[in-house]
């Protein structure tokens, strides 16, 4: 009863529709590979490297290093540029069964970037800084990063530096065809001078007072003729006799010290 209904009529036929479209396309990309296969035999380097991008990413095939390395190799050893970066980068991380081979990868990425490959100069120039396969080299790191840099447009080109060169030295225009310009003489109005009298200035003049005399001068000081021997004894007791009254006096005005308490 299910397969005389319509609706199991309908889903068989779907069913069927997708199988004959499922099979025609696998022999589709079958045919197609087998063609793209014949081409990279017959020495097409676009097709060995598009037959080697199957094999490495697995894509409508088993995936498969060595293959893969086989037609990069070809199209490479053909100046493919593309082909050369890849096997650059093979050799960069060891893919599959190739060891990691620094010089190797310099050696492919260089011969990529000498065929205008923009991400290979870029790689050179860095491995040309960072001494990574090669030695480090100022000089040949600024000339790729200048090559980089001119690819992208953000510097002149070298045949823009040319042009540029070349107008620099174009000759002059001759005389006779270089435009003249009449320049109108300027016409300058004299102006009369203005002269202002000034008021006369008289300075006062200042008197100074004449020069005192000079101050008197101070009299000599009386000469103390100097004394004996005896004269000097005599004084000296004569001193102390008066110091000895003098302490009597102010003892007698004190009073006894020793009777206060």
């Amino acid at each position: 009863m299910f397969f005389r209904s319509n609706t199991a009529r309908v889903v068989i036929s779907l069913i069927y529709c997708f199988l004959i479209s499922g099979v025609q396309s696998v022999y589709a990309t079958e045919a197609d590979f087998g063609k793209l296969q014949q081409q990279a035999v017959a020495g097409d380097a676009n097709a060995q490297h598009e037959l080697a991008l199957h094999y490495y990413k697995g894509d409508g095939v088993r995936k498969d290093y060595d293959a893969a390395f086989a037609w990069f190799k070809k199209a490479a050893d053909q100046e493919h540029a593309q082909s050369q970066h890849q096997m650059g980068h093979i050799y960069e991380y060891g893919v599959g069964i190739i060891n990691k081979d620094k010089k190797q990868a310099f050696e492919w990425f260089l011969k990529a970037a000498e065929n205008d490959h923009l991400t290979s100069q870029t790689k050179v120039a860095m491995m040309y800084m960072m001494g990574t396969g090669v030695k480090k080299n100022k000089e040949r790191y600024k000339f790729w990063s200048n090559r980089v840099l001119e690819s992208k447009g953000l510097v002149e080109t070298a045949a823009e530096k040319a042009a540029i060169a070349k107008k620099a030295r174009r000759p002059a225009k001759p005389v006779s065809q270089q435009t003249t310009t009449t320049t109108k003489p300027a016409i300058t109005k004299p102006k009369p001078a203005i002269t202002k009298p000034k008021p006369a200035i008289t300075k006062p003049t200042i008197t100074r007072p004449a020069a005192t005399t000079s101050p008197p001068t101070k009299p000599a000081a009386a000469v103390v003729p100097k004394r004996t021997p005896e004269q000097e004894k005599a004084w000296r007791r004569e001193q102390a006799r008066r110091l000895v009254e003098e302490s009597n006096r102010d003892a007698a005005i004190i009073g006894d010290w020793t009777d206060e308490e």
